[in-house]
């Protein structure tokens, strides 16, 4: 049986309801614009700021870029392997190019320190004779100018790999292991190391310290032992090292 005060009680619900629901319809399509705006400027956010197109066609393993650490200078080196030895490294700050410098023969893994000031760049050695007649094995400049500060010869170190720089780009560790000053190539240190497979190679943020990490091979049994190494800047041997268990080759 329903009675009166039940029909009454529900109606004032329902009104009360209702008033709630209209009170608070500017609130929802306030929410829902909001919400729509903000799915559209990440769709925006998904679109490039910028683009480059190298002059002539990459090979796929001779294109790499690199950034400084507040996004505002970006290195790109570009390489192709169809016989011309092209190698062009290109400085873009923000979306301006600021320089591009030809070596002429392909240009790889570059290496910015993260202030922006200094940029490192390999090159390949395919058009070589022997070591003594090779192009630089990696060129060093300054943001500000588009001629190397200076250059590795390969012929006075065969094999030497840039593998970290500093934040502030004073220094760069070079496998064998040296640790040089970037605006004049002066050495700071040579560093024992008998790692001779693998390796992965990094340095503090000050140039203090380094550490490494690798395989000592021995020859006469095949045998691996992995290695962490880690050195001051200030001794030629390491300060401390952890070995991992040999394991056979």
């Amino acid at each position: 049986m329903l009675l009166w005060s039940d029909v009454t009680n529900k109606n004032t619900y329902y009104k009360l309801h209702l008033g709630m629901t209209m009170r608070s319809l500017p609130f929802l399509l306030i929410a829902c614009l909001t919400l729509l705006f903000m799915t559209g400027e990440a769709d925006a956010g998904k679109e490039p700021v910028w683009i480059f197109t190298p002059e002539f066609p990459p090979s796929l393993d001779h294109l790499s870029a690199t950034i400084s650490g507040d996004g505002e200078y970006v290195a790109v080196a570009v390489g192709d392997d169809w016989g011309n030895n092209h190698g062009v490294v290109y400085l873009f700050r923000n979306n301006t190019l600021l320089w591009n410098h030809t070596e002429g023969e392909v240009a790889r893994d570059l290496h910015m320190s993260d202030n922006g000031e200094y940029i490192v760049v390999h090159h390949s050695t395919s058009s070589c004779e022997d070591d003594n007649h090779c192009p630089p094995y990696f060129s060093v400049f300054r943001s500000d100018n588009g001629t190397p500060l200076w250059q590795m010869e390969r012929n006075v170190s065969i094999g030497s790999q840039v593998h970290d720089i500093t934040t502030d780009g004073e220094h760069i560790l070079v496998s064998g292991l040296h640790l040089l000053r970037s605006g004049n190539s002066t050495p700071i240190g040579n560093y024992t190391l008998d790692i001779n497979r693998g390796g992965s190679f990094a340095i503090s943020a000050d140039g203090g310290h380094f550490v490494v990490a690798g395989y000592a091979i021995q020859h006469a049994n095949e045998s691996a032992e992995g290695k962490i190494t880690f050195f001051s800047k200030e001794n030629s041997t390491p300060l401390w090292e952890y070995r991992f268990m040999p394991i056979r080759n």
